[in-house]
């Protein structure tokens, strides 16, 4: 089975090698809500997973509707952002995202079939 290009690029490096080698093989597994995926991520960055996971639930709180929609992100205003924690750089990436997703019509499927390069050239432009 041939190696995936991230992981043969990954084991370029001497501390990651030894690790992927010890753990088996890795399986990178397709997540739906891509757009609700990297707000997560821009939520948790630089933050303990505990301060994340409180966050974003401040944040499904805030929204009051199960799972949190990019529709409903872009809805709030920057201070109801603010209000729960987040950021003011924070709370202007998740806007941006929300919005950047409903203007270009992203959806799962479209970024599921793109390729890297594509997925990056759709992605990139978010500011």
């Amino acid at each position: 089975m041939p190696v995936p290009k991230y992981i043969a690029h990954l084991r370029r490096d001497a501390a990651l090698a030894p690790i992927i080698d010890g753990h088996g093989p890795i399986k990178l597994a397709r997540h739906n809500n891509v757009g609700l995926h990297l707000c997560r991520s821009v939520l948790g960055q630089q933050l303990s997973t505990k301060v994340a996971r409180v966050l974003w639930a401040r944040l499904e709180a805030l929204l009051g509707e199960g799972t949190p929609s990019l529709a409903g992100i872009a809805a709030l205003s920057h201070e109801a952002l603010r209000g729960i924690g987040l950021s003011g750089a924070k709370a202007r990436y998740l806007h941006n995202i929300a919005a950047y997703f409903g203007e270009q019509a992203l959806t799962d499927e479209h970024l599921h079939a793109a390729t890297d390069e594509e997925v990056m050239s759709l992605l990139l432009p978010i500011v």
